[in-house]
């Protein structure tokens, strides 16, 4: 039977219904697989997969509409006219079926979806280049994630030509189409009326959402002036009460909540008592993996030398980072400050005022040198590098931590004068997930085995670099800083994206220091909550530098300091907030958790195996208010450029 040619108004119909069973089919594909690192993407498929067919049904008719509307109205005026619609469709949705796989598999891999920002951070030669390796390693179907992203147009293609070769529009689309509405309108109020999906609807957003909400948050998140003034109000009161004894600042710019100037003296101290900082930064540098922290909850112990060096100078056990990956930890390491939830701030902040560890030393005097066995251009690193340092080295041939530190001790050997104190800062790479760099350790298939491997190489290579210096003149008044970028879950809590639910697996990390410093002259261990935004007042202090800076963290070294500043974690839509022992979890926005609300007692339960809130949930509540808190008006500072009045170089 010859079947009666399809109009172009059918044609549309047709292949929307087209896009959303190819939709389904993703959506199943994402949320039934196991994520990159082999646990499972979510908990209950049941809860998600109806949800996610439903979001999908409502934009595709929601985005079908104008161009119907065109086929409709030039379907007998000027039937090329009226294709013209039908092709722009399938270029528009073929471009989007290919940003939804890279949304989707973005997730599996780092938890986040694909947004502008994450483009901009990400969308460089230097980072697509290492993807191919990701995909190889990927615990569900290697290169799945790639045969997807190119084949998917060709698939939905074809099941386009299938439905339309079978006749099963026909001449009269208008009942296909109702009944595709009908479902996208019973969708919307089961997922927007009925059942609100809250975080599962925030996981589950279609790309073209999440770009949306993207390109117009900015407004969105704006604060009102007055709302801003008390908000910095707060702040400023909450950390001059949580600073012990190190309260001799002011805040002399109301519009700059951070900025803050030392009442005495803003100089260096003398000369003979200046100190050299050996910063090194270990990638995924988990504390579940320190043997030194094995009192305090740590699993396992791959790092020898490390953990002798913390029984014999400094170790902090409850020390965290604000924020992940590593270009996130990276500034908030600089700069003293939380990381923006939704942007990079490297990317989509490259003329911020600011001052970091690096500018405030040089301005003192200290020579500065930042050396990475990874490529800085991966996460836009480069142009904030040399903003900060006076220079930096990264060569893809030394991409191997030994030969990056090797490289590292050679130049201090040669470049540093013996009359100029220095600041010198590593960030290593070969305890980079897969953790594959050398090729012995892919014969071990267990992850946490393999991790435990490279994290054992990079401690060698620390050793070895720590001895390779020990002979140098400086070495006598030379401080090392050691400590890691983020933590990494291996399933200890289901998924294994970065950053999944902010556990301690994620954010729980060794903070070591040892050296020609007082404060080490006597072996110690602190339990007092700190992160990463405590850095710089304590690199501060230990050079011997008082001077003005918006770091929102306070010296660790003070011996007056309690345990009753806040610390904060934040990562996309999850917050959470620790004072002393209790640690609450919640959400940015104040909508729905996917493990609820949480809250944990850390000394008895350092692992966060336990929900506390019952009896405590007020507690709870107050912690996570005080950290969203924080964490929005440094949104709010990043929007208005109010970190510091020093323009950047």
């Amino acid at each position: 039977m010859r079947l009666t040619p399809v109009r172009p108004l059918g044609r549309i119909v047709s292949w929307s219904i087209s896009v959303w069973c190819i939709h389904a089919i993703l959506r199943f594909l994402v949320l039934a697989r196991v994520d990159a690192f082999g646990h499972a993407f979510v908990g209950k498929l049941h809860w998600y997969l109806f949800h996610a067919w439903c979001f999908d049904a409502k934009w595709i008719a929601i985005g079908a509409l104008p161009f119907l509307a065109h086929a409709w109205f030039w379907e007998k005026r000027s039937p090329r006219y009226a294709n013209m619609a039908l092709w722009m469709l399938v270029v528009v949705h073929s471009a989007l079926l290919m940003a939804t796989v890279a949304d989707h598999e973005l997730q599996r891999f780092l938890g986040s979806h694909l947004t502008p920002s994450v483009l901009e951070t990400y969308g460089n030669t230097a980072a697509i280049r290492e993807v191919p390796n990701f995909f190889g390693s990927d615990q569900s179907i290697p290169y799945l994630p790639m045969v997807l992203f190119w084949g998917v147009p060709f698939l939905v293609i074809g099941l386009w030509k299938g439905i339309e070769s079978r006749g099963w529009i026909g001449p009269r689309p208008w009942r296909a189409a109702a009944w595709f509405a009908g479902f996208a309108l019973v969708g919307w109020i089961y997922t927007d009326i009925g059942w609100k999906g809250g975080n599962r609807a925030a996981k589950l957003a279609p790309v073209v959402e999440v770009w949306w909400k993207a390109l117009h948050l900015p407004q969105a998140q704006a604060m009102t002036d007055s709302v801003y003034a008390a908000s910095a109000r707060n702040w400023q009161a909450s950390w001059l009460s949580e600073a012990g004894s190190d309260t001799a600042w002011t805040f002399p710019d109301s519009s700059r909540p951070f900025w803050r100037v030392p009442t005495g003296d803003t100089g260096v101290v003398t000369d003979s008592a200046r100190r050299n900082v050996v910063l090194i930064v270990i990638e995924t540098g988990r504390a579940l993996d320190f043997g030194a922290l094995k009192d305090w909850g740590a699993t396992a112990s791959a790092t020898p030398f490390l953990d002798s060096m913390a029984r014999n100078g400094r170790l902090w056990t409850r020390y965290t980072c604000p924020s992940m990956p590593t270009v996130r930890a990276l500034t908030s390491i600089h700069l003293g400050v939380w990381d923006h939830p939704d942007r990079n701030i490297a990317t989509s902040f490259p003329a911020l005022s600011h001052r970091s560890i690096p500018n405030i030393l040089n301005d003192h005097g200290w020579k500065t040198h930042f050396f990475t066995a990874a490529d800085p251009a991966w996460d836009n690193e480069t142009p904030w590098l040399g903003r900060w340092y006076e220079g930096f080295d990264y060569s893809s041939s030394r991409e191997r931590d030994g030969d990056m530190m090797a490289y590292a001790a050679a130049w201090m050997r040669d470049s540093i004068p013996a009359d100029k104190p220095f600041f010198v800062a590593m960030m290593t790479k070969s305890n980079h997930y897969p953790f594959d760099q050398i090729r012995e350790w892919t014969r071990e298939k267990d992850l946490r085995k393999r991790l435990a491997l490279s994290l054992g190489y990079t401690d060698s290579c620390i050793k070895a670099f720590v001895h390779s210096v020990s002979k140098e003149s400086w070495f006598a008044k030379t401080v090392f800083v050691v400590t890691g970028d983020h933590g990494f879950p291996l399933g200890e809590h289901g998924p294994g994206n970065m950053g999944h639910g902010l556990f301690t697996e994620s954010v729980w990390l060794p903070l070591i220091a040892w050296g020609g410093h007082p404060s080490f002259a006597t072996p110690a261990v602190s339990s007092i909550p700190a992160s990463h935004l405590d850095l710089g007042p304590t690199v501060l202090r230990l050079a011997g530098v008082r001077a003005a800076n918006h770091f929102a963290g306070h010296d660790l070294l003070d011996s007056a300091r309690s345990d009753s500043a806040l610390v904060v974690q934040s990562h996309w839509d999850e917050v959470a907030g620790q004072r002393g022992v209790w640690r609450g979890h919640g959400t940015l926005g104040g909508g729905a958790r996917e493990k609820g609300p949480q809250l944990f007692r850390m000394d008895v339960d350092p692992r966060q195996e336990h929900d506390s809130a019952k009896g405590r949930e007020s507690l709870r509540d107050t912690l996570v208010a005080q950290a969203r808190e924080r964490v929005k008006l440094l949104v709010e500072v990043l929007r208005r450029d109010r970190l510091s009045p020093i323009k950047a170089n």
